[in-house]
């Protein structure tokens, strides 16, 4: 997995989930910026073909939450075809509501290929965030897993059945 180097921010606000929504580093980078959240989700579709527009190899990372009840699952569709179509580019995307998208993958690998370009994640911040999400993550094989734990807020204990299974692990404070 490499490194990010653009942002392909897809959803604009989101609605707490979990104790690292707290000091939620994306809702930090709205206000800087003069947005504000009020609890509605909208999906940027201006944005959508963004990696249809750059041409040189690049690592998107999906950080706002692509699984949020109120997208659409048209709006996924759209962004795993667009995904598929860009093989060049290497794509991230995390979420806190990993049920949501090992629901959606279950779905997409019905009638879809893996998509060998494009690397899923779940946040866990903690033991009970971490006994929850990693159990739905892994049902995302086999695409490439990692786990982000950022914010770490405690102590993780990751059964090494689990761990084997994971591609990467991102580890970090909160910020």
């Amino acid at each position: 997995m490499k490194y990010w180097s653009k942002s392909w921010s897809l959803i604009s606000g989101c609605t707490p989930v979990s104790p690292a929504c707290e000091n939620c580093w994306l809702r930090a980078m709205d206000k800087r910026f003069g947005k504000a959240w009020d609890g509605n989700v909208i999906c940027r579709e201006d944005r959508l073909d963004l990696p249809l527009k750059t041409k040189k190899p690049t690592t998107w990372a999906i950080w706002s939450d692509l699984f949020h009840p109120q997208v659409p699952a048209d709006f996924i569709i759209e962004v795993f075809e667009r995904m598929e179509y860009c093989k060049q580019h290497t794509f991230l995307i995390c979420t806190k509501r990993s049920r949501n998208m090992s629901n959606f993958i279950s779905e997409w690998l019905e009638t879809k290929p893996v998509l060998n370009n494009c690397f899923l994640a779940t946040t866990v911040e903690n033991q009970e965030m971490a006994n929850k999400r990693i159990p739905e993550l892994l049902k995302c094989k086999p695409f490439k897993l990692f786990l982000s734990a950022e914010p770490l807020l405690s102590e993780i204990k990751i059964s090494h059945e689990h761990l084997k299974q994971i591609d990467y692990v991102i580890c970090g404070c909160e910020s």
